[in-house]
């Protein structure tokens, strides 16, 4: 096995000490990635695609989890069969002796000489001074790599990339955003790595160069059997050049398995949302309130955006209480008043019938409205109770993996 990591998890802390919040960019993680296998990671920015990336090329340290590579198979096997019992002794053991966090500084530099790296933001991290040839040359300097080597890896880089000889001595500037690429993974692949992450390699770039890059990685994991872990946005991608997929959202994976499987039967509603997108036939009319995530966001992520959630998916008191007070407050009762206590709302100035019929009535569109259980009278006040919600979890669904409640055995709302 290439790479095998489990229960990955990194929280960023934003905002300063006092008045900040944790945001949770990846969130109990696990990825396996095969010799000579390409794997995509789908989502919208800020889904955590290029913090895994990171954490899997070993320039960024979990907060948790662990990391191994070129890890023998019947060692994996043995690790998962552990995780599953909880076995902590022998869980400590293969990590002890196999995991990268519990590697010497030598063995680690080793480690990261296997791993290439392409940036997003290529032209920030090339040397304006360099020229082409010394920025391709410069890792092959770093591992003394012998000037009769670094001439020879050069031009079977040329070949391999399709890198013009009239450029070699130009300057970044003086490239345009598909030379730039180019070069870019020439110097990512210059020292021969086993696992190559690649972040967003086609955003800058348009359909023709997307295209031509995309052929140039195809043909050099045909050649080399370098393993690579591609990030994007843009799901198409995915379907043209990886064999596996995750769907990612708010540091989770949402849905992971056979790239065509999970692009011509999407199950999870986001899935659903990144192959409209990618066909053109997105549904954008979908009312909701835009709220910051963070790592209190209970349940699943994707709740407060899902146009198919219902009463078990996270909502809590403040959640539905902000959708209510926006819906009733258009309405210019004079005496309205809503507050929450611990496991309530409380609602005054407005009678339970009409409350009952707008609910009913904007139940489809405010998805947090299904998680209201039952709305009691007391005196003048109206109390509200909400259902409990459940953990989700991942669910098997042909030969790919889901993590959402609709397909739990005992939902009690259909669709």
């Amino acid at each position: 096995m290439r790479i095998a990591a489990y229960n990955l998890r990194k929280t960023y802390e934003s905002g300063g000490a006092i008045f900040g919040s944790k945001i949770q960019t990846i969130n109990n993680i696990s990825i396996k990635i095969r010799e000579g296998q390409i794997v995509s990671l789908v989502g919208e920015n800020g889904s955590g695609k290029t913090t895994l990336g990171l954490v899997l090329s070993l320039l960024l340290k979990p907060d948790g989890g662990q990391v191994f590579f070129d890890i023998p198979d019947w060692v994996v096997n043995r690790y998962e069969i552990a995780l599953l019992k909880n076995d902590v002794d022998k869980l400590k053991e293969i990590e002890r002796k196999y995991s990268v966090f519990n590697k010497t500084k030598p063995e680690l530099f080793n480690f990261r000489k296997k791993i290439g790296v392409l940036f997003q933001d290529i032209a920030s991290s090339m040397d304006p001074r360099q020229t082409v040839y010394d920025i391709i040359r410069e890792p092959m300097v770093i591992l003394k790599y012998s000037e009769e080597q670094i001439f020879s890896r050069i031009n079977e880089l040329k070949k391999d990339v399709g890198i013009e000889d009239e450029i070699l001595h130009r300057y970044p500037h003086e490239l345009s955003d598909g030379q730039r690429q180019k070069i870019g993974i020439a110097r990512a692949i210059a020292t021969n790595p086993v696992f190559l992450f690649l972040d967003e390699p086609t955003s800058n770039l348009d359909p023709i160069n997307q295209r031509v890059i995309l052929d140039i990685l195809k043909r050099i994991n045909s050649k080399t059997k370098i393993s690579m872990l591609i990030t994007t946005h843009n799901i198409a991608l995915a379907n043209y050049i990886a064999g596996d997929t995750l769907v990612m959202f708010k540091g989770n994976v949402e849905e992971r398995g056979p790239t065509r499987e999970i692009i011509n039967n999407p199950q999870h509603p986001y899935t659903k949302e990144l192959t409209a997108v990618a066909a053109r036939k997105a549904n954008y009319d979908i009312p909701y309130y835009e709220r910051p995530y963070n790592s209190e966001v209970r349940g699943c992520v994707y709740h407060r955006v899902c146009p198919v959630s219902f009463e078990i998916c996270g909502w809590d008191i403040n959640e539905v209480a902000i959708d209510l007070k926006r819906t009733i407050e258009p309405l210019n009762l004079p005496k309205f008043k809503l507050k929450t206590e611990r496991d309530k709302i409380v609602l005054r100035g407005i009678n339970k019938e009409q409350l009952t019929k707008m609910i009913n009535q904007y139940k489809n569109k405010i998805r947090s409205f299904y998680a209201i259980k039952e709305i009691k009278q007391n005196s003048d006040l109206l109390l509200i109770d909400l259902f409990g919600y459940k953990e989700v979890k991942e669910h098997k669904i042909g030969n790919a993996e889901v993590k959402c409640h609709l397909f739990e055995k005992d939902v009690s709302t259909l669709f």
